[in-house]
This record gives C-alpha cells, structure tokens and sequence, in this order.
C-alpha cells in the first residue's frame, strides 16, 4: 500500500509541501500498524465471536466514514463527482 499511497500524496499535495505530506504518510502508517498490533493483542484474550465483531465494527465504521466523505476525496484528488 505504500507505493500507491505515496503516489497519491504526490499527486494531490502542493508542490512545496510533498516532502511533509510524504512524512505525514509514513507516520499514518506507523500509527495504522501499531493500531493493528495492539488490536491483535486482543486475540489471545477475547472470546473469538466478540474479537471478529469488533474487527467487522471497525471495518464498518471506516468504510461508512469512507463513504460519507466520498465527495471531499474525490475533490480533494481532483476526479468528477
């Protein structure tokens, strides 16, 4: 994912600011993976049904966010509503 991500910062960051938006991407992705860790910790402790609803919640919550600020993004990378 992270070439891809990169090549999307570098087409929608201005110019001047590549470097740091590049910086900010490495950084989400620091906190993206320490997220996943410390949510697989959970494996070992919860029961399996309630560890895969919780995944399954988030991956619901992200994606309705995802979708409610589809128009935002898509101005933001510059493609048609």
């Amino acid at each position: 994912m992270t070439p891809i991500g990169l090549s999307l910062v570098t087409k929608v960051a201005p110019a001047r600011l590549v470097g740091m938006m590049m910086g900010f991407w490495f950084l989400a992705m620091f906190f993206g993976n320490y997220l996943a860790g410390y949510i697989g910790m959970y494996y070992e402790t919860m029961p399996r049904e309630v560890y895969f609803l919780l995944l399954m919640g988030l991956g619901v919550a992200v994606g309705g966010s995802i979708f409610i600020l589809q128009r935002p993004l898509k101005n933001a990378i510059g493609h048609d509503v």
